[in-house]
């Protein structure tokens, strides 16, 4: 074995007890489901004499729905354990990790991780509906958070109300593309780097700067409390369609 190398063991991870989930679920704000009705597409087109348009439409965002209220619950599902092993202890000095802090580091980074990755898809699949609500008109593959597709939402309180989520949720989405698409933000950084300055090259070592783990809990908690207000928001503007 390698020398001062930590053995976790099968037996050691443990999954959160009643008592740890009922704490995380009593703090945890709630994020609402939105109530889009599963239509019999043949009686709409046949009999009700429905246009192909609207009843397409109306299936369309029954299905994206459904599709995110599944990324609802895995995002859910991520907090929810991230917190609890935050919560039975993860100092942010490894210096002083006792044995059960390398189990929690491990799972708290991977639940982390996975919030993240599932944060961006319960937001994309927010815009997939409001595309869909909003008769944007963008194919699916097409649509981008940014001001082309802004300028494509007529009704001016659910345009305000996607741009501010978006806004203020930008950090996050940049977390997560550091997790997936560059070092890994979570580990100590001691990569070098060559610069050039007035003509010369300089080898700067790498300094070991990194993201806590009380930094990303930070952010794990703000951004689940901006979706959660953020669905309250859109779910008073959907509900009159609904």
């Amino acid at each position: 074995m390698v020398k001062n190398s930590i053995l976790l063991k099968a037996k050691d991870f443990k999954y959160p007890t009643k008592l740890e989930l009922q704490r995380i679920k009593t703090d945890k704000p709630k994020i609402k489901r939105f109530t889009f009705p599963y239509i019999n597409e043949v009686d709409e087109l046949l009999i009700e004499k429905k246009s192909l348009e609207d009843v397409a439409r109306k299936s369309q965002l029954h299905w994206w729905n459904q599709c995110l209220v599944n990324r609802l619950g895995n995002l859910d599902h991520s907090f929810t354990h991230a917190l609890v092993h935050y919560n039975r202890g993860l100092p942010d000095d490894v210096k002083v990790y006792a044995n059960d802090d390398y189990i929690n580091r491990v799972q708290f980074g991977y639940y982390g991780e996975t919030y993240f990755y599932f944060f961006v898809s319960v937001r994309d699949t927010i815009a997939q509906l409001i595309n869909i609500y909003s008769k944007a008109g963008f194919e699916e593959h097409q649509i981008y958070l940014n001001d082309k597709f802004f300028k494509k939402i007529n009704e001016v309180d659910l345009r305000k109300c996607l741009e501010n989520f978006v806004k203020t949720t930008t950090e996050i989405v940049n977390i997560r593309n550091g997790l997936a698409h560059r070092y890994l933000l979570t580990h100590h950084d001691n990569r070098p780097t060559i610069k050039i300055q007035n003509g010369n090259p300089t080898y700067n070592a790498g300094t070991g700067t990194y993201i806590k783990s009380s930094e990303l809990l930070t952010e794990i908690k703000k951004s689940f409390d901006h979706l959660a207000k953020f669905v309250d928001e859109l779910d008073i503007i959907f509900q009159p369609n609904s």
